[in-house]
């Protein structure tokens, strides 16, 4: 049971962060130095029912799957679909539905599938499930960028066609000063959409039930929502 983990001593685990992290979900905050996020408010939660410690640590998104099946972190942030492997980890609840935009220069068609321009602005490491084929085909080219933020100013700079992004990173970019006064509009539609969860050891159950009912808990009181609100206001730049 859950409650079996009050009775040990005080569990200790490994979050990864993939760098940079990514406002709402999980980011470093410039001022505190600390990590924010979504993700760290549910931790919270958790932690003031259950004796379990989480420290976030830096890691790589190309190395994350090696470093948590060699038990070198306990659990990330992901989406099933961006994963190579998901026989060997366990899945919380779902969080967040991550929703991706393709954003461009000029209005969109009436269309409920955005037209893919050929060269599209992408953060480097990033799987975009939703452009595969057409990057098999070389219909378009992906441009990569390290930031969500250096993806947009490629945009606003016409140094590539279109960016693909979700909608929370692109609110925060977007409501910022130096976009204010540029026009980018987004597709009617998303390209793509998919559950955001939290993946752990394959023998971490008792750390998944603690986050799992926390979760829960705050889907049904709209401590999510919530979260996700504002942590996209405190990352924009006025």
């Amino acid at each position: 049971m859950l409650g079996s983990v009050g009775a040990r001593a005080q569990a200790a685990y490994r979050f990864a962060v993939i760098s940079p992290g990514t406002a709402p979900y999980l980011y470093l905050d410039q001022a505190s130095k600390k990590y924010e996020g979504v993700i760290v408010d549910i931790v919270k939660h958790m932690s003031s029912s259950y004796p379990i410690e989480v420290t976030f640590i830096d890691s790589n998104r190309n190395r994350i799957e090696h470093l948590i099946q060699q038990g070198d972190v306990d659990a990330f942030l992901s989406s099933a679909d961006w994963l190579d492997n998901t026989q060997n980890l366990l899945s919380s609840e779902p969080i967040i539905t991550h929703k991706s935009y393709i954003y461009q220069l000029t209005p969109f068609e009436n269309t409920k599938q955005p037209l893919l321009k050929p060269i599209i602005c992408t953060r480097v490491g990033y799987a975009y499930p939703a452009l595969n084929i057409a990057i098999r085909n070389k219909e378009v080219q992906r441009m990569d960028s390290a930031t969500q933020l250096n993806m947009m100013n490629m945009l606003k700079q016409k140094r590539c066609d279109q960016a693909i992004m979700n909608n929370h990173n692109a609110n925060v970019i977007l409501s910022s000063a130096s976009f204010k006064s540029v026009k980018i509009y987004r597709s009617p539609t998303p390209i793509d959409s998919t559950k955001m969860a939290i993946f752990f050891r394959r023998d971490l159950h008792h750390f998944k039930r603690a986050i799992d009912n926390s979760i829960k808990l705050m889907q049904a009181n709209g401590e999510i929502t919530s979260s996700i609100h504002r942590h996209e206001l405190a990352n924009i730049q006025d």
